[in-house]
């Protein structure tokens, strides 16, 4: 086989393989969301236990010799009920400067999406 037909197939296989991880990428977030939204609404007792955050950098190539970087930051919270279980939500910038960890409150969520936290504010009557 000549070095044609590889050629060929990659411009057919690649093309493919991009758009097929888009579709999985897609149908993924859609059951995310269907199962998230269908799930009820809670709120439990809970204390929070640790934070978390993760940053992403994306490097765009902006012309030949410049790079763009670009960055964003995803915020977590680790929540204990009073059955000891710990879950994680993803939280906005603002809740996760305002949470601190040792606070004890109620958290509202909905599958896995953070709704609020309302702290019980000590000595209060």
């Amino acid at each position: 086989m000549h070095m044609g037909f590889w050629l060929d197939s990659l411009f057919f296989i690649i093309p493919v393989i991009i758009i097929t991880m888009f579709v999985i990428t897609m149908i993924i977030n859609v059951k995310n969301y269907i199962k998230n939204s269908s799930s009820p609404i809670l709120s439990e007792k809970v204390r929070v236990v640790s934070k978390r955050f993760d940053v992403r950098h994306t490097h765009h190539a902006a012309s030949e010799n410049t790079t763009h970087v670009t960055s964003s930051t995803t915020y977590y919270i680790t929540f204990e009920n009073e059955a000891g279980q710990r879950f994680e939500l993803r939280v906005g910038p603002s809740d996760y400067g305002l949470i601190v960890e040792g606070d004890e409150g109620i958290v509202t969520y909905q599958g896995e999406w953070f709704k609020r936290f309302e702290r019980n504010i000590r000595g209060a009557v």
